[in-house]
């Protein structure tokens, strides 16, 4: 798949490692921390389709992947990940393709204009 894809990847580890050996340490979510790594890609591998739990198509305003949430609302996903990268997001697409302009959705617009070259 081409275009431009802000892909997301979440794992979970422990937030002690050193206490791994205490019985049922694991199953307490409480024990649990979640790491999230985003990238912006120009394609979506396949490998990207099976180990990422979100992926959005930025210059179609799609929600291709999303196994966090039942949503598929793009700009409140899109919008998550905004606030917290909007600088590194901005950069990554200006590296890809220098004359997208990207233009960033609210929740109360459609998401059918995202990106206009």
């Amino acid at each position: 798949m081409k275009g431009i894809f802000l892909i997301a990847k979440y794992t979970q580890r422990p937030k002690n490692p050193r206490m791994t050996h205490v019985k049922s340490y694991m199953a307490d979510p409480d024990n649990m921390q979640w790491d999230e790594q985003v990238l912006v890609a120009s394609r979506v591998r396949d490998k990207d389709m099976t180990e990422s739990q979100v992926i959005l198509n930025l210059v179609e305003g799609v929600v291709v992947r999303n196994s966090i949430s039942v949503t598929k609302d793009f700009p409140a996903v899109f919008n998550h990940f905004y606030k917290e990268y909007k600088k590194y997001i901005h950069d990554a697409v200006s590296a890809i393709n220098p004359n997208l302009e990207l233009v960033v959705p609210t929740a109360e617009e459609t998401p059918d204009n995202v990106a206009s070259e």
